[in-house]
């Protein structure tokens, strides 16, 4: 008889039915509240270590639609703004003003943020100290991955990388990218279409080639030569698991039913939201070798 593989130690962070967005940093996984709560905390902290949530926003703060950590900040986005909040006080400073149109995708990058605004045509970067939008890519913009001076986007369906301020140099078409993600010199975009799939460019050969196929792939973040996934599913199965790019290997770690959630990875720890059953979830990476 087959042995079953010892269940993870997984962490129930939170039992909220509906969240917004989550963020993972070394101190605490910071969840943002459903917009359209207007009794829930905007944004919370609860500590890694487990001592406790604090409420960093209030729900009389204006709503949270996305938020996200490193070890130098916290930022979220708001109705017409980015802030970075005080991971201690919670006290905010507007990183900039956004356009009326939502931004939709936030990524943090060394000096600089990039976001894509919804049914706005193009990314944009603004200082991580503060300024104005300047856009770096014009077109249908749906995805922005960052990693140093290399920049990749999707515009128009077609997926671009530049480094520095170089001229942007075409890899591929995509079909509907939720995330892009960098892994060295590859690129993985993760496409929520019925017959999508991970698709893996090599920015070095331009090559391309898919590393898992199923279909409605949603988000797609890297962190120590693996890609971790969450996929839309109907029906109770694997919906959050991780990649490897070298190999393909593929490891299950959450069941259940989903929609296609939020994940975080940062620190050595995974964290997500988006099962059917609502929630906030975390895995300590060292746990899986």
């Amino acid at each position: 008889m087959a042995r079953r593989a010892p269940a993870l130690p997984l962490w129930n962070v939170d039992s909220t039915v509906l969240l917004a967005d989550v963020a993972v940093d070394a101190q605490a996984v910071y969840l943002a509240g459903f917009p359209f709560d207007p009794g829930a905390p905007r944004l919370q902290a609860v500590a890694r270590d487990r001592s406790g949530t604090r409420t960093l926003l209030p729900a009389r703060h204006a709503p949270v639609s996305l938020v996200r950590a490193d070890a130098d900040g916290l930022f979220v986005v708001v109705p017409g703004a980015i802030l970075e909040v005080d991971r201690v006080t919670g006290d905010t400073r507007r990183v900039a003003a956004t356009l009326p149109a939502a931004t939709v995708r936030l990524e943090l990058a060394g000096a600089w943020l990039y976001g894509v605004p919804l049914g706005v045509s193009g990314v944009y970067r603004v200082p991580r100290a503060g300024g104005d939008l300047e856009w770096v890519a014009l077109g249908r913009g749906m995805c922005v991955a960052a990693d140093g001076e290399r920049l990749a986007v999707v515009v128009d369906g077609q997926v671009r990388v530049r480094v520095g301020t170089g001229p942007f140099t075409e890899l591929g078409a995509v079909h509907n990218p939720h995330r892009l993600a960098w892994v060295g010199d590859t690129l993985v975009a993760a496409e929520f279409a019925e017959a999508g799939a991970l698709v893996a460019f090599d920015t070095a050969t331009g090559s391309r080639r898919e590393l898992a196929v199923g279909g409605y792939y949603s988000q797609v973040l890297a962190h120590q030569g693996w890609v971790y996934v969450t996929q839309a599913l109907h029906k109770s199965g694997p919906w959050v698991f991780r990649v490897r790019v070298e190999s393909g290997e593929v490891q299950p770690l959450v069941r259940g039913r989903s929609k296609g959630g939020r994940l975080a990875v940062g620190a050595g720890m995974l964290a997500w939201i988006g099962d059917s059953r609502g929630g906030a979830g975390a895995l300590d990476l060292a746990a899986l070798g």
